[in-house]
């Protein structure tokens, strides 16, 4: 289902868009949406642009890369990332290519996070939350619903690894959390990355606080949500409620409502209509029954059985 059609779809996956976490200020940003979750796990799209005078300066002071033998590109880089989380964490990915039509660009991506990857990771993409039943007129209750941001878990990662990487902290080579592989890189004897600012020494890090995050979530389109934005999809039953925030806003949480029948105001209109129907049915049937054993009109013979002048004479004549 397409939206935006004079635009680039956006979608992200929370997997995979820790990442973007470090490419800092106006020139980027990301927006996700969970493209499928079932009891095999997740599947998200990622689409995310970054200002082409952003990516210029990026891929111009860019580090040499030995495993590939040229200067790091943010494309080489980005694949190579995913590559190693993958290995690491249990996901895959797939790289669809650059759409470059327009500024900004947009590096679009799908990964797959089944549910046997790592805990830590499933862990994250599972959204804690609330939900109560606010309003209810006896045929329709409103449920409140208070649910985690799809960025939380991604955003402390960031926030604690980034404390270490300012700090010149220690981290473990062979327990590095999805966001100290991006900041870090990991020399394991399967998987080599250099980390992100290693590979691109212009990237102002430190501007992490700026980048847009939005999430795109398909649902019902009458549900009351609060929402920066709504698109509805063609045929008018749902919709994409768009969130919106910048990563130094911290975790957060979604809010909204929906609509579930009462069972109870039906069963009772259920009960009364059985009970007029059956009350219907029972009078019918009386009445059938009464009108099957109403006897015949009497005639006069049964009436007057015997003639009263019979055999005799007329006492007038």
């Amino acid at each position: 289902m397409k939206i935006f059609k004079a635009k680039i779809k956006y979608i992200a996956c929370a997997a995979a868009v820790v990442l973007s976490f470090a490419l800092s200020g106006c020139g980027f940003g990301v927006i996700t949406e969970l493209k499928s979750q079932d009891d095999s796990g997740w599947v998200f799209d990622l689409y995310f642009t970054v200002d082409v005078s952003l990516e210029n300066t990026l891929n111009d002071s860019a580090s040499y890369s030995e495993v590939h033998n040229k200067q790091w590109t943010l494309a080489d880089w980005l694949c190579d990332y995913f590559d190693a989380a993958g290995k690491i964490y249990g996901f895959t990915y797939e790289f669809s290519g650059i759409n470059a039509k327009r500024d900004p660009h947009v590096y679009e991506f799908e990964i797959t996070v089944p549910a046997t990857a790592d805990e830590s990771l499933t862990d994250g993409l599972i959204l804690k939350g609330n939900a109560e039943v606010t309003a209810n007129n006896g045929f329709i209750r409103t449920v409140s619903v208070v649910r985690d941001d799809r960025y939380n878990f991604f955003i402390t990662d960031f926030e604690n690894s980034y404390r270490k990487y300012v700090s010149a902290g220690e981290v473990a080579e062979d327990s590095k959390t999805l966001m100290e592989i991006l900041l870090f890189g990991v020399q394991t004897d399967s998987v080599k990355l250099a980390g992100i600012t290693e590979a691109f020494p212009e990237l102002p890090i430190d501007e992490y606080t700026q980048t847009i995050l939005t999430e795109f979530w398909l649902a019902s389109s009458r549900m009351n949500v609060a929402y920066a934005e709504k698109v509805a999809t063609s045929d008018r039953k749902y919709a994409y409620y768009i969130f919106e925030k910048e990563m130094g806003d911290g975790a957060g949480e979604v809010e909204y409502d929906y609509f579930i029948a009462n069972p109870t105001g039906w069963y009772l209109i259920a009960i009364a209509a059985g009970g007029i129907a059956v009350v219907a049915v029972y009078l019918y049937a009386r009445y059938a029954n009464n009108k099957k054993r109403k006897p015949p009109k009497p005639t006069t013979k049964d009436l007057y059985p015997y003639d009263p002048f019979d055999g005799y004479g007329d006492p007038f004549a």
